[in-house]
């Protein structure tokens, strides 16, 4: 007969000490579970556990969502919300847009007529579109790093968008593009704006004896000219050959055209890819104005872009209406 001991659990034959712990096997007594034993080795108190964790989880999860509730509705009291998807701007009215920093102070208060915008009191700043505005655009070429910071500048403004190789933007009022050191102004006109002519477009490049047009097209149209900003739509296009035949037609080539709102000193810029096809005889050296870039070594070899800046400056009523070149 076998017998179990019932310290160790050894199994051994019948004898009254334990081979394996030595214990009187007829004399021994278990003692009584601790508390803590009784009290851990019960599943209720795991399940009790389990529950209380559960309600403290519920309770959390709901005080976070009351919060966050709170905080979605205080936030679109003070304002919709802007989105902007690819292909369309993202118009931003006078509140959401950061505020344009003061210029930086001059020894002498000279002005010419460029920064005429940094230098006019807060109040003359008010009154900037009240009346009429001048329209200056530049077509330029601009290095990629230059490029790249004025886009870090653009897109600060809450006013950007890139539909693949077409970027648009404003810039920022302290921001004169065509002054930057790595652009280079290929061409320059003008035109006066105002509630009576609020719409203007025009032609920039060349016709050939054939009557083909090669260069850029683009149109301004303002929707709005009040007190303190100026809002409106900039479409451009490109007619350009893009294969090294020149007997081969241009091809035309549409961009969306992309809505603007901005304030005294802001400015809006256009980056383009155009073609690196030679657009007329490799050996004429009589290029002018947009066309200068197609005889450009560093945009042949894509170090650099193409870009309209387009800067809206304070006029006055007197001024005559600016020229546009084709």
């Amino acid at each position: 007969m076998m017998l179990e001991c019932p310290r160790c659990g050894f199994s051994q034959p019948q004898d009254r000490y334990c081979a394996n712990c030595g214990v009187d096997m007829e004399n021994f007594k278990k003692s009584a579970p601790s508390v803590g034993q009784r009290i851990f080795s019960n599943p209720v108190i795991y399940i009790v556990l389990a529950f209380l964790l559960f309600c403290v989880i519920i309770v959390f999860v709901r005080r976070h969502s009351k919060e966050e509730m709170a905080n979605r509705m205080q936030f679109l009291k003070g304002g919709p919300m802007m989105v902007a998807r690819p292909g369309v701007l993202m118009k931003n009215n006078t509140q959401s847009m950061p505020a344009a920093p003061p210029p930086p102070p001059t020894a002498a208060p000279t002005v010419n007529a460029v920064h005429a915008f940094e230098a006019t009191t807060p109040d003359e700043n008010a009154k900037a579109f009240s009346d009429a505005v001048q329209m200056r655009l530049s077509f330029a070429e601009v290095d990629h790093q230059t490029m790249e910071l004025l886009r870090q500048d653009s897109r600060a403004t809450g006013q950007f968008t890139e539909f693949g190789d077409f970027k648009a933007g404003a810039l920022p009022a302290h921001r004169r593009a065509a002054n930057e050191r790595g652009v280079r102004v290929l061409f320059k006109t003008s035109e006066k704006l105002d509630h009576e002519h609020m719409s203007f477009s025009a032609n920039a490049g060349e016709s050939k004896s054939d009557g083909v047009f090669l260069g850029i097209t683009y149109s301004v149209n303002l929707t709005h000219i009040e007190p303190g900003s100026i809002s409106g739509e900039i479409e451009v296009l490109q007619n350009f050959h893009e294969s090294q035949d020149l007997n081969d037609p241009p091809v035309r080539r549409t961009y969306p055209s992309t809505t603007f709102e901005l304030t005294p000193g802001q400015g809006w810029m256009v980056t383009l890819n155009l073609p690196t096809a030679a657009q007329e005889d490799p050996e004429s050296t009589s290029a002018e104005g947009v066309m200068r870039i197609f005889q450009s070594p560093q945009y042949k070899s894509r170090q650099t872009e193409f870009t309209l800046f387009f800067d809206f400056d304070k006029t006055s009523s007197n001024q005559n209406a600016g020229k546009n070149s084709q």
